[in-house]
C-alpha cells in the first residue's frame, strides 16, 4: 500500500487545517517519542510550492476531494476560477470568519491563499507576523497599492515576493496582514478583483 489519502478539513474554534496523502510507513513522533497523529503535524507554508497539503499544479478535483464542496465558487478575469471554504464560526483574533482560497486556471492550481495564523513559514512567518518582521524576511517584495469600494476607501496593499511564490495582503487601515498567498515561482501575485491603484 503506497499511499492512504485521508482528507479532512476540520473546521474548529475559527480555524482551516487539513492533513492529507500521508504515508503509512512511518509514524511522526514528537521530542518524547510519541506518535503524532496526522492532523497536529505542523501546518507548513513553503513558498513557490503549497499551503499545508494543497500543492501548486494539483488538480481542482482532488482539491475537493481533499476539502470537501466549497463555500462560494468564483469565475475570475483571464480563464480564472476560485473556490473559497470558510469556517462557521469566527475566531478572537480576526473581525470575520478564516478562509481558504484556491485559484485555478484550466483546473489547475495556480495561487492558494489562507488568513489563519496556523500556517506558517520555516521562518515562523504567518498572518499574524507584523509587516515589519515579513519585509525582513523578504526584503525583494514588490508593493501593489489598490483601493477597494470607492465610497468607503478600503485599502488592501499586496507585498508579493515574485521570485520566491510568496505574497501577503495587507490591510494598513487595520494595520494587519489579512492573507498569506503562495503563487508560482517568477509570476506575480493575482490580486481581488475590483481594485483601483492608490492615489498618492
Amino acid at each position: 500500500m503506497k499511499k492512504i489519502l485521508t482528507c479532512l478539513l476540520i473546521l474548529s474554534h475559527g480555524v482551516l487545517c487539513w492533513s492529507a496523502l500521508v504515508r503509512p510507513a512511518r509514524a511522526a513522533k514528537d521530542t518524547e517519542g510519541r506518535a503524532i497523529r496526522p492532523h497536529t503535524l505542523p501546518i507548513t507554508v513553503v513558498a513557490g510550492e503549497r499551503i499545508g497539503a494543497i500543492k501548486l499544479g494539483m488538480h481542482r478535483a482532488t482539491v475537493r476531494a481533499a476539502l470537501g464542496k466549497p463555500t462560494t465558487t468564483f469565475r475570475l478575469p483571464g480563464s480564472l476560477q476560485s473556490d473559497l471554504w470558510r469556517t462557521n464560526s469566527t475566531p478572537s483574533y480576526r473581525k470575520s470568519p478564516n478562509t481558504l482560497e484556491v485559484v485555478y486556471r484550466r483546473d489547475r492550481v495556480v495561487q492558494v491563499e489562507v488568513t489563519s495564523v496556523r500556517f506558517k513559514t520555516a521562518q515562523r512567518v504567518s498572518t499574524a507576523t507584523p509587516l515589519h518582521l515579513v519585509r525582513k524576511v523578504y526584503p525583494q517584495m514588490s508593493i501593489t497599492r489598490l483601493v477597494y469600494d470607492k465610497e468607503h476607501q478600503k485599502r488592501q496593499h499586496y507585498y508579493d515576493d515574485m521570485a520566491q511564490g510568496i505574497a501577503f495582503e495587507y490591510w494598513p487601515d487595520e494595520g494587519e496582514i489579512n492573507t498569506l498567498i503562495v503563487h508560482p515561482r517568477g509570476v506575480g501575485v493575482i490580486v481581488d478583483v475590483g481594485g483601483k491603484p492608490e492615489e498618492d
